[in-house]
């Protein structure tokens, strides 16, 4: 049996791991742990239930190529806030096309014709479908196609709630508030079918920025005042630093003055002025 799936977001050229693991694509790490040791359960050769031969044999190819990748890749803070940010990508995107989504499930379809505010019969169905899965290994490639156009067509609705809430919540002009006869109007509140996605997404730049963020470093320019106390070394040499001179802060040296007991390397000292 061939594992490869060609709806939803695999058609796309995004491994959707939410759908491999039956899961929302909002879903924790705690989350999808808790439903990957339940997967795990049903397809490793120790726990397996089945006892057709090639039931087994399908059934360790959908953990190792399948469940076990995708486990890999949402369990680790890192990795699900990068992939956190695809999926925002994608919905944005998906907001953008004119042109219908074609499907291939009935459930998905029925997902894309609901009116309104869709997000509890999405879970609904993600749920049911969840459950079932992984009972039949026939069954689990079409299960997984199913989920992953039940996920693209809830990233398509909720990058257009996204795009609606944005226009409302946009000033008339530039550089002004919406107001009516001198009144300030507060902004709609917010649609809370996107707030979990968005908190997902909040959480990943988060940890993003606090991966990436360069440490800081003193500009040579800086007086000596502007320098906090922590990072003022003890000067060794006669000439002492004044809080009102300016004074060289060699960029070499600034990283490496971690207390304020630490003395500066000989090479950073200044010159002493010469006696006439």
């Amino acid at each position: 049996m061939s594992l490869a799936i060609n709806q939803g977001l695999f058609a796309r050229k995004i491994a959707d791991h939410f759908a491999v693991l039956g899961l929302p694509i909002d879903a924790n790490p705690k989350v999808v742990r808790k439903a990957y040791l339940q997967i795990a359960q049903r397809l490793h050769p120790d726990t397996c239930t089945l006892t057709q031969a090639l039931d087994k044999r399908l059934a360790s190819e959908f953990l190792s190529k399948l469940v076990n990748p995708a486990y890999e890749k949402l369990s680790k803070p890192a990795s699900w806030s990068e992939y956190q940010v695809i999926l925002v990508q994608l919905s944005q995107q998906l907001s953008n096309e004119t042109d219908n989504l074609v499907l291939t499930t009935t459930e998905a379809q029925e997902l894309l014709d609901t009116p309104g505010n869709i997000s509890a019969l999405y879970r609904e169905k993600v749920a049911a479908l969840a459950q079932a899965n992984y009972q039949t290994m026939a069954t689990v490639p079409q299960a997984i196609a199913t989920l992953s156009e039940l996920n693209l067509v809830y990233l398509q609705y909720l990058g257009k709630v996204k795009k609606v809430e944005t226009k409302e919540t946009m000033p008339q002009y530039p550089g002004e508030t919406m107001a009516t006869s001198g009144a300030t109007v507060s902004p709609p509140p917010k649609n809370t079918s996107t707030s979990s996605l968005d908190a997902a997404l909040w959480r990943g730049e988060e940890h993003l920025k606090r991966k990436t963020m360069p440490r800081p470093y003193w500009n040579s320019e800086m007086p000596s005042s502007s320098i906090p106390t922590a990072l003022r070394p003890t000067p060794s040499w006669d000439c002492p630093i004044s809080a009102k001179t300016n004074w060289q802060w060699p960029r070499c040296i600034s990283k490496k003055l971690t207390s304020p007991n630490q003395q500066i390397p000989s090479c950073a000292k200044p010159n002493k002025p010469s006696k006439k």
